[in-house]
């Protein structure tokens, strides 16, 4: 009996110090030593594993970033900027504009009745066919620079303007220089297509901008009388560039793509489109 009762008592004393271990907050296999780590343990990391956002550089390569010489090639790739201008009242009648590249154009020949200005197909300058009101009027060199009638056939190049030369345009606007002209044919593509892109499409061409040129034709004039021709096949427009004694430059467009330049006398009568200072 004794025996048994020592035996009892033994193995209760083994129990205990086995459960007195097992809760041990010092044993780091005890659950409430994992408990607590799992829940308020920081693990440090390295300023090598992870910089910080102030010292990452991200290389990127020449494909990735464009140099500037390329942005600035693609930017002056840019398709040409046109759109409607301001509206111009002159003569008595209201001119549509229109804003292209760096330039604004009235979006219609002139159509101002000055002396001596002549309606295709009718030499006193009358509108009988109705030719004015389409085409505008026609005028020759001096009529269109307003200036004397014997700038026709001397130079007058003192009585040019140094700059913009207004002429019959209204005030803020004057006569296409060569220079004027040229710009505008370099925004639309060059002299080789501008045709098609500034002539209607009535007149095989696209009026990509608005310009909506048309074919008005020309009088070859001398004392007073004028011989009309290739009205719906040809038009040309007078510049303000001297050209010579007797002759200046005009810009001729026709049934083709191309636009060209002639210099021709300054008595014959071609259309007129003011250009804004």
């Amino acid at each position: 009996m004794v025996l048994r009762f020592f035996m009892l008592a033994l193995a209760f004393f083994f129990i205990s110090c086995t459960e007195i271990v097992r809760n041990n907050p010092d044993d780091p296999g005890s659950p409430k030593y994992v408990s607590e780590l799992s829940s308020s343990a920081e693990v440090p990391l390295s300023s090598e594993a992870v910089p910080s956002s102030s010292s990452v550089e991200v290389p990127l390569s020449s494909e990735a970033v464009p140099s500037s010489s390329s942005i600035a090639l693609s930017s002056s790739s840019e398709s040409t900027k046109f759109g409607p201008g301001p509206s111009v009242t002159h003569g008595g009648e209201i001119y549509q504009t229109v804003e292209i590249g760096t330039q604004t154009w009235f979006k219609r020949n002139l159509n101002v009745n000055i002396t001596g200005s002549r309606c295709y197909g009718d030499d006193s300058g009358g509108d009988s066919e109705g030719n004015c009101s389409k085409y505008g009027r026609l005028y020759d060199w001096a009529m269109a620079m307003e200036l004397p009638t014997s700038c026709n056939t001397t130079s007058c190049s003192t009585q040019i303007s140094a700059g913009n030369h207004k002429g019959i345009c209204p005030s803020g606007w004057h006569i296409p220089s060569e220079a004027d002209w040229n710009r505008l044919i370099t925004a639309v593509g060059g002299n080789s297509t501008a045709g098609k892109y500034l002539k209607t499409n009535a007149w095989n061409g696209e009026d990509t901008y608005g310009f909506s040129a048309l074919s008005g034709g020309y009088g070859e004039c001398n004392w007073g009388k004028c011989s009309f021709k290739f009205i719906g096949s040809s038009g040309g427009w007078w510049s303000s560039s001297n050209g010579s004694t007797d002759n200046a430059d005009v810009k001729i467009m026709t049934s083709s793509d191309n636009v060209t330049t002639a210099n021709n006398p300054k008595d014959y009568v071609y259309s007129v489109r003011c250009v804004k200072d």
